[in-house]
């Protein structure tokens, strides 16, 4: 018969538990972090889903979140099972994660498109953060706080459609979305149209053309730092009247300021350095 309850756990009695496992599979080490970070920000919640333990009394579903309380040093709420079937553990975390657009239809007002999201990521962490794991109303509140930005990036992004019928990328739709704090409104819609064009009137607008040869051409990279930085080069450029022929990448943020997030809307990811990834992939506890 399975028993459930609400427990109270803490470091110690999260590696107890943990000491009762055998056989279980590798951790991940991201996973780890991503918890980590939600209790840290006091945002662990209360579901109906948490740890669980065979008829033998071994913990067979929950080891990450023990993990993260270990390493957080926080004691939190989790919803514990006893009694499972050990024949049963093959259907245990068999269900499909969801995304933050499937979040985003349970609840009220937020925006659906993870283009948003996506472009809220970059201004946020950086375009080397654009694959971070972050909890869904994190990202919601980061897209509210940056709305006007986002959405006329969002917005330019779909206007900025040549005749291939593609739109610019992600991370260069981030850049336009962090020059909106530094740089004039209408500069930066007139630099979409010549995107979208490919015609310009003046040398001094040869740096959006330029943009747009190198993105149709494939010269812009793959890489999402690189077609975000090239992009803010060439907005800059743009902006100073500089009718460059040659697309650079700048070194660091071009646009560094923009408004800070308020305290409730703040988060810091956890990750672990390289080195001790590598050990703690390998997680083992007493036999």
């Amino acid at each position: 018969m399975i028993e459930s309850r609400w427990e109270q756990i803490g470091p110690k009695r999260a590696m107890e538990y943990l000491e009762t496992m055998l056989n279980n599979r590798d951790v991940k080490q991201s996973l780890i972090d991503y918890l980590h970070a939600q209790m840290k920000a006091n945002l662990w919640r209360r579901t109906h889903q948490g740890i669980a333990f065979d008829t033998n009394g071994r913990l067979i579903d929950g080891q990450h979140r023990m993990w993260a309380i270990v390493e957080s040093g926080c004691t939190v709420w989790i919803y514990v099972s006893r009694g499972i079937n050990p024949e049963d553990v093959v259907v245990i975390d068999t269900g499909i994660s969801k995304t933050y657009s499937d979040h985003a239809h349970y609840r009220e007002g937020w925006n659906t498109d993870p283009v948003v999201v996506a472009i809220a990521r970059i201004l946020v962490l950086g375009p080397s953060g654009r694959q971070r794991r972050i909890p869904s109303e994190v990202l919601n509140g980061w897209y509210e706080h940056y709305k006007d930005a986002i959405d006329f990036a969002t917005k330019l992004r779909l206007q900025c459609r040549p005749s291939t019928g593609k739109s610019i990328t992600v991370p260069m739709a981030a850049a336009f979305a962090r020059a909106w704090f530094s740089c004039d409104r209408t500069a930066l819609s007139r630099f979409g149209e010549i995107i979208r064009t490919g015609q310009y009137q003046f040398e001094a607008d040869r740096a959006a053309f330029t943009l747009r040869d190198a993105w149709l051409s494939g010269r812009l990279g793959t890489v999402a730092s690189e077609q975000y930085l090239k992009t803010e080069g060439a907005i800059r450029a743009f902006c100073e009247r500089r009718g460059t022929r040659t697309l650079q990448q700048p070194h660091d943020e071009v646009f560094p300021t923009i408004p800070a997030l308020p305290k409730d809307k703040k988060y810091t990811p956890v990750q672990t350095s390289a080195h001790s990834k590598r050990a703690l992939a390998k997680k083992k506890v007493p036999a």
